[in-house]
């Protein structure tokens, strides 16, 4: 019988948090690039676009799996893993 699955524990939420952070900073400065030596209207400016926005929906559903695992924390507790860690200096 599998073992059941347990989830990120608020540590790994943190780490993986500060990951797509960063991640998403960096795909928004080659998008940037991109577009700057492209153009906007290219097919390669959109695939560009798209991955940041997929990025980002993870980004977002990450953190509603973070609230519902640990729905004894207040969402201001623990909303840092997935926003903010560039203001709190976790980078």
């Amino acid at each position: 019988m599998p073992t059941p699955k347990t989830g990120f524990t608020i540590e790994q939420h943190e780490k993986y948090g500060e990951m797509l952070q960063r991640s998403l900073r960096d795909l928004t400065t080659i998008s940037t690039q991109i577009d700057n030596n492209y153009g906007r209207s290219t097919p390669i400016s959109d695939e560009a676009k798209k991955v940041i926005k997929t990025v980002d929906q993870l980004k977002s559903d990450m953190e509603d799996l973070l609230c519902k695992e640990n729905p004894d924390k207040d969402h201001s507790e623990i909303s840092h893993c997935y926003y903010d860690a560039a203001k709190s200096g976790r980078f």
